[in-house]
């Protein structure tokens, strides 16, 4: 029988320009859809935003950390104010490639004097 084909390749990571916060961190955190948001008890037992969050893990934010925005309030639980949270997943992303440094540029020319006109 012929051999198994290989598999699909996996989609290329989005631009990390395209996430939501994380660059401070290095890593890329995108807001979860309000939709999405997980019930009061696991919301309870996500860690806080961080470097250490494996990609595809969700996590809250406390404070600003990895550069959260904490006004999004993308989760909100009931009617109270105290109930509304930043949700964050942490997305694979491709950090573009730094920009070649420019070279030095070149020292101007050593000053040469103009020829003197020819006397009339």
């Amino acid at each position: 029988s012929p051999p198994a084909p290989p598999p699909p390749p996996s989609p290329p990571p989005v631009p990390c320009g395209a996430c939501d916060a994380g660059a401070g961190c290095g890593i890329c955190l995108r807001l979860v859809d309000s939709l999405d948001c997980p019930e009061w008890p696991e919301l309870e037992a996500l860690p806080n935003c961080g470097d250490s969050l494996p990609v595809g893990g969700r996590c809250v934010a406390i404070a600003g950390e990895c550069g959260t925005d904490m006004n999004h309030n993308n989760c909100i639980f009931g009617t109270s104010s105290m109930a509304m949270r930043e949700v964050y997943f942490r997305d694979a992303c491709a950090f573009s490639p730094s920009p070649p440094q420019r070279p030095s540029p070149l020292p101007p020319p050593p000053h040469v004097p103009s020829p003197l006109p020819p006397p009339a």
